[in-house]
């Protein structure tokens, strides 16, 4: 018996055969569109996951700034011209404009003294130097090389560009190892401290447009001899407080 074919020369089971040819074709390249499909969903939040745990480190790495409260006793000085703030003990005076070839300089009163319960005593005055940034030179120490800073990369490199005028322990073009380190609202803060005859409490700090030095009031001993660890502790305390009131913009 003969099957009977279209008017195209096909049978039935041929045009069925065909047809189920391009459901498998159309099936596999649905399947093979859905893998690609989930590959790349699977690429996109592996990527995106990665993002989110860089993002994680770099917060688990930027020191956390603290909500800043001005401490009892103290009082504020803030210039928003040049982007600095800080926060001082009143006793200390009030701080006043003065004149200087700065751009702002601004100091207590120096008759400020007080005697600690340790027997150590403090005086001198609180002053606050803003400089601008071109040509910026500072007194590493007292009789000591004068630094300027130098960009390097996103740091900053201090370079002597007048040796001290006692011991010459650093010439002309070395590079001056300036310490900093960042207080609690995350401003990065050079130490520019040292002893003569008392402990004298310096910091250098960069806004975006000039350069903030400052001095507090020094500590020592009347007999001029060394202030012990307990001596300082007293004082210690309270600039600290002073450090961690800076800001800058």
């Amino acid at each position: 018996m003969k099957l009977k074919q279209s008017q195209a020369g096909f049978s039935v089971p041929h045009l069925l055969l065909g047809l189920v040819a391009v459901a498998i074709v159309g099936f596999a390249g649905w399947r093979v569109y859905e893998a690609r499909k989930e590959a790349n969903q699977s690429y996109d939040n592996a990527a995106n996951a990665n993002e989110v745990t860089k993002q994680d480190a770099k917060k688990k790495e930027e020191p956390k700034k603290e909500a800043y409260k001005v401490p009892d006793g103290f009082t504020v000085y803030e210039n928003k011209e040049y982007g600095f703030f800080m926060a001082y003990p009143q006793k200390w005076g009030q701080l006043s404009p003065t004149a200087d070839v700065s751009l702002v300089f601004v100091s207590t009163p120096a008759a400020y003294d007080e005697k600690l319960a340790s027997g150590a005593r403090v005086g001198s005055n609180l002053y606050v130097r803003i400089e601008k940034k071109a040509g910026f030179k500072v007194g590493a120490y007292k009789y000591g090389p004068f630094i300027s800073p130098e960009k390097s990369g996103n740091d900053i490199v201090w370079r002597v560009v007048e040796k001290d005028s006692g011991v010459e322990k650093y010439k002309v073009g070395d590079v001056y190892p300036l310490k900093s380190a960042q207080n609690k609202r995350g401003t990065k803060v050079y130490d520019l401290s040292f002893f003569d005859e008392g402990y004298h409490t310096g910091w250098l700090l960069e806004t975006s447009k000039a350069f903030v030095h400052l001095y507090t009031p020094s500590v020592g001993m009347e007999d001029m001899s060394v202030p012990t660890a307990a001596d300082k502790k007293e004082f210690t305390e309270l600039t600290e407080k002073v450090f961690n009131s800076f800001m800058v913009q």
